[in-house]
């Protein structure tokens, strides 16, 4: 395990395998132990493997403040690893929550994610464009309705 420092957070990550690096992001209320059982068949493909505990998880710091686990602040405890392991560019892969940081990652340093990956978590957009489109032809959203929100 490695430790880096950010803003007076520590944060734990372990880094595994060489080769083209693979950013793995553990949800709520996970740790980098989520990723036990992927960090060898990945770092046996021929990547190397880093995996966080981000804050407030795992062995990484757990500052009391809750405006301390904004998104901004937590992609930046990400960004510092990578720094700090001179990666400019990394495959992303979230799960839960750590796909909402995936997201967020990929949407501050676009430049930093080569490929992002997003593990059990739901997508609004497209469900939400589909009811509106249901609303809109009449087929949503009444007791008598062939479409309705669980459907899609």
């Amino acid at each position: 395990m490695a430790r880096v420092d950010v803003g007076g957070v520590g944060v734990e990550y372990e880094v595994t395998g060489e080769g083209h690096p693979v950013l793995l992001l553990h949800g709520f209320p996970d740790s980098g132990r989520l990723w036990r059982h992927q960090v060898p068949a990945l770092a046996g493909a021929g990547f190397q493997v880093i995996v966080p505990d981000l804050r407030g998880y795992g062995r990484s710091g757990k500052p009391e403040a809750v405006e301390a686990y904004s998104l901004p602040l937590v992609a930046g405890d990400v960004m510092a690893v990578l720094a700090e392991l001179e990666i400019a560019r990394a495959h992303v892969v979230g799960h839960d929550w750590g796909a909402a940081l995936a997201w967020a990652l990929a949407s501050f340093a676009p430049d930093r994610v080569d490929h992002l990956v997003a593990l059990s978590v739901g997508n609004r957009s497209p469900s939400a464009a589909r009811w509106s489109s249901a609303r809109s032809r009449g087929t949503c959203c009444s007791s008598s309705s062939p479409v309705s929100p669980s459907a899609g």
